[in-house]
């Protein structure tokens, strides 16, 4: 009789240890996973962070490339207007120059024709 008991108490024993162990193997892992869970989460937020300043990056690279962009049109007008007006002034000298020229002419012949 007390065989029996005994060697039901040794499988209520070991039942009870089994579970046990399995119940500490289920911690740790609950462990291991809230450890891991954690590190993913970090993860996730420098992720986003990265990802919020690439888009920074790459909207403060755009507006540089348009205000680029625009500079390099306004030297292009500048430097346009610049020759029209340096083509403008010789046009002007050039006249002159004719001008003076007839006016000379013109003189001359006044002068020419006074005398005679």
């Amino acid at each position: 009789m007390y065989t029996m008991r005994e060697r039901l108490l040794n499988d209520a024993a070991a039942r009870d240890r089994g579970n046990a162990e399995e119940l500490t193997r289920q911690i740790h892992e609950t462990s291991d996973l809230t450890s891991t869970l954690a590190k993913l989460e970090t993860a996730e937020d420098q992720l986003r962070t990265l990802q919020a300043n690439l888009i920074a990056e790459r909207v403060a690279r755009t507006q540089i490339e348009r205000e680029n962009d625009t500079t390099s049109e306004d030297m292009r007008d500048c430097r346009n207007e610049l020759a029209s007006a340096v083509r403008a002034l010789r046009r002007a000298r050039e006249e002159g120059k004719r001008t003076d020229e007839e006016r000379r002419r013109l003189a001359r012949c006044f002068e020419e024709t006074k005398t005679q």
